[in-house]
């Protein structure tokens, strides 16, 4: 992290159990953090977060370019799960934290059927949920990578909805 705080290309967002916490003043960020409606927390430096930081998120304010994310990935791969969710952002979170992994894990626990499951994306990181669900979803918008690994394209997701609670 110290080698990425230094790097004006990137900021950082960590996640902790209940917010987002940033070392940085740069208002541009805050702002944009805002209208995503994400609410930080300004913390002095990140060796004094006192609570485990479950994702660790890297903003690409020109776009993550191919060399900065095999950068990433070669660096915390081995160690941990890295994906990109859309050209802007990466995830660094923990090695079997991914959403396929957590959609599996409530299938299991709540005893439901990937028949019975719904699954809408639109960046990279939601390509792993999309073999767990009969109904998958990219979002019309979304990169064709997407695209290309659910079963549907949606334009919206109220509509799927309205569609599903006709049935």
């Amino acid at each position: 992290a110290a080698e990425l705080e230094k790097d004006t290309r990137f900021r950082l967002v960590f996640g902790g159990e209940r917010n987002a916490m940033i070392n940085t003043h740069d208002t541009d960020f805050v702002n944009y953090l805002k209208n995503m409606g994400i609410e930080s927390e300004k913390v002095k430096d990140i060796k004094s977060i006192h609570e485990d930081i479950t994702k660790i998120t890297i903003y690409a304010r020109n776009g993550l370019d191919e060399e900065s994310y095999e950068h990433f990935y070669t660096k915390w791969s081995k160690n941990a799960n890295v994906s990109v969710s859309d050209p802007e952002q990466a995830y660094i979170t923990g090695e079997y934290v991914t959403k396929g992994n957590a959609l599996a894990l409530v299938q299991h626990l709540f005893g439901i059927s990937e028949e019975d499951t719904v699954v809408f994306g639109g960046g990279y990181s939601d390509i792993d949920m999309f073999p767990h669900a009969y109904f998958s979803y990219a979002m019309q918008y979304s990169d064709s990578e997407v695209r290309r690994n659910a079963k549907h394209i949606a334009e919206n997701v109220e509509t799927i909805f309205e569609d599903i609670l006709r049935m």
